[in-house]
């Protein structure tokens, strides 16, 4: 969500996030086969993992790496020191590059965005004929929680409403592959659930995508007192056996 694009935390988070099994890089990408590519471009690259783990799994990749953030961008260089990683800014949505790619991997981002349809056409104009576009996105992710407290669910449904970007763009993305001129598309679906170990690390992942969510979410929710309530609740609501969570992750794929 674009709320926290230059938080410091969101860094954090991200990298916290990446060891987890249900955001598996090597699952996410198991579709693959990276020594087939030579120039591949991470598209909203946040703090850079995504293009070190390219590299890890081939160093012989020329990798280059962007995002929207100047900050994501530095935090990116920080974290990737010792890897050849060309970063650069830029805007997913108005991709103004002359180097053309064989592969274009965007995680992640498509959720943010107020344009995917934009961002899709940017990727595709981005790559080499017969290049791969390779997208990963959830599906209700932040919305896909239900629980017993209709308060909180009607703020929920008010957030959603309320937003200028799709959070559930996650089925939506085969189509938006083939109304920008991509052939040969393929997609995954998966669901994502959370017991135990990986519910607590779940809990505490969401309790910093909210805090870093803060200031968008008083905005959207009116007040300081809401966007607080909401917080708590969410967090909160993860120890009740009741509670059901889950994100769609779908993965989809086409050739220029």
């Amino acid at each position: 969500m674009g709320y926290s694009m230059e938080n410091q935390k969101e860094a954090q988070r991200l990298e916290f996030q990446a060891k987890q099994r249900n955001y598996s890089l090597e699952t996410e990408l198991s579709h693959l086969n990276l020594k087939t590519h030579k120039k591949v471009l991470d598209l909203g690259c946040g703090t850079g993992l995504m293009a070190r783990y390219l590299l890890d799994e081939n160093s012989k990749l020329q990798v280059s790496a962007c995002d929207y953030s100047e900050v994501r961008i530095q935090q990116a260089k920080n974290l990737s020191k010792g890897y050849s990683i060309d970063f650069f800014h830029g805007d997913a949505q108005n991709l103004k590059i002359q180097k053309k790619f064989d592969l274009i991997i965007s995680r992640y981002v498509f959720e943010h965005l107020e344009n995917p349809e934009q961002a899709a056409r940017s990727v595709y104009d981005a790559l080499e004929v017969g290049g791969t576009g390779y997208l990963i996105d959830f599906d209700g992710i932040f919305l896909n929680l239900y629980t017993a407290n209709d308060k909180f669910n009607q703020q929920l449904n008010a957030i959603n409403s309320a937003v200028n970007f799709d959070l559930y763009i996650g089925r939506k993305l085969p189509a938006l592959l083939k109304s920008v001129g991509f052939k040969n598309i393929q997609w995954r679906a998966e669901i994502n659930t959370f017991e135990g170990p990986e519910l607590a690390e779940e809990k505490h992942n969401c309790a910093q995508r909210c805090q870093n969510a803060y200031p968008l979410l008083e905005k959207l929710l009116g007040s300081n007192q809401e966007a607080e309530m909401f917080i708590e609740n969410y967090v909160d609501s993860l120890d009740f056996p009741e509670t059901v969570l889950f994100y769609n992750k779908f993965i989809a794929w086409g050739e220029k």
